[in-house]
């Protein structure tokens, strides 16, 4: 009986072994496993190394050029531990806050249905009615939302959103007692509790849930069922495991999330090809776009006397413009959560790019911007840097 069980219990130390050794690896030290369909970009090698450098355990990629050729890639592996099981195209990754490009998308498509009109005041289409603690908050328009000018800043005030039970969409009545960090239409601050307030409009326009909108005007259309929301505390089966700055936050932080709460800013999930997928119907240029042209060039407005030079700087009505002095414009945005990175964009030649990482780092929105950027630079050929 011992000689029997002694090969296996050699196996097993031996597994182990390796297991503690490669755990002890940084993602930089191995071969990263790629994989791609439909061709693969040529600068995909200085993507990997850029992304081994940041610690992250792999990435998703998905490309559609100008013709319309896709390019989706896996990278990297679907564990912070090295040579385990490869990241796939068919992994589940978490899109934190691309999601708000189904908030926007859909409060345009409303706009440009006469459903909505951005100048009316947010207090009016929700039907709360004062006095409010701050005034100021019944002048807040659709336009301030869109744009993250509404007056809300996390920076001074904590976002609401990232707490264990936000008052929005729950109890919008909260917005009596709250006070603004800034005059609407008058400062751009980055705002969840604002699309959270937007997804609210949308849902009492359309007398649905947030999450029956999103599929009857974009995902149902597309068969896009693979598209999922998340669910507090829950890891979806078919999700990699997530690299985590132990220092400062774990799976716990990832979990705690009000989901549900969130379907308006961070809620949504599904590989980067499906998210491609429904950038590429949002903006194709035929009969069958999910938005109309005049639509099309109204998520893209940015304040013409914004300058477009400087990164994270000029926000519209669903995305960052960056345009560098005589380079071609990108319209983006990112996302980030615990164990998450994301970032789409669409360029003004057509050309799109998704990207998903299973990982950040703390100081995550420094990472973000390294990655945005070097994206613009493989893509464009740009090389000026910022």
């Amino acid at each position: 009986m011992k000689t029997r069980f002694r090969p296996v219990l050699l196996l097993a130390l031996l597994f182990a072994a390796a297991t503690l050794y490669l755990s002890s690896l940084p993602s930089a030290a191995l071969p990263w496993f790629t994989k791609c369909e439909g061709g693969s970009p040529a600068w995909l090698d200085t993507l990997v190394e850029e992304i081994k450098v940041l610690g992250y355990p792999g990435f998703q990629l998905s490309v559609a050029d100008v013709n319309g050729q896709r390019m989706d890639c896996a990278a990297g592996w679907s564990s912070p531990i090295p040579g385990t099981a490869p990241l796939n195209l068919n992994h589940r990754m978490r899109y934190a806050s691309l999601s708000k490009i189904l908030t926007s998308s859909v409060a345009i498509q409303l706009i440009d249905e006469g459903l909505l009109n951005p100048e009316l005041h947010l207090v009016d289409l929700l039907e709360i009615t004062g006095p409010f603690v701050d005034e100021r908050m019944a002048s807040i328009r659709i336009d301030d939302l869109l744009r993250h000018k509404a007056g809300f800043d996390r920076a001074l005030t904590p976002d609401p959103m990232m707490q264990p039970h936000p008052w929005c969409p729950g109890n919008l009545a909260a917005l009596k007692s709250i006070r603004l960090d800034h005059d609407p239409g008058s400062h751009f601050a980055y705002a969840n509790i604002g699309y959270c307030l937007l997804g609210a409009v949308i849902s009492g326009i359309e007398d649905k849930s947030l999450d029956q909108v999103f599929h009857d005007r974009l995902l149902n259309p597309l068969s896009l069922q693979s598209i999922r929301a998340l669910r507090h505390g829950e890891i979806f089966q078919d999700e990699p495991q997530a690299f985590f700055d132990d220092a400062h936050e774990s799976q716990n932080d990832l979990l705690a999330i009000d989901y549900a709460a969130s379907l308006a800013t961070g809620a949504w999930s599904g590989t980067a090809s499906d998210f491609m997928s429904l950038l590429i119907s949002l903006f194709a240029r035929n009969e069958h776009a999910l938005l109309s042209d005049q639509a099309q060039t109204l998520i893209f407005k940015v304040a013409s006397e914004c300058d477009f030079n400087k990164w994270r700087t000029c926000h519209g009505y669903g995305f960052y413009k960056y345009k560098p002095v005589g380079q071609k414009a990108m319209y983006w945005r990112d996302g980030s959560l615990p164990g998450v990175t994301a970032f789409a964009a669409v360029f003004e030649d057509g050309t799109k790019v998704v990207f998903l990482a299973n990982g950040r780092t703390y100081d995550w929105m420094a990472s973000n911007d390294r990655i945005g950027q070097l994206l613009y630079q493989l893509i464009t050929g740009d090389r000026s840097g910022r």
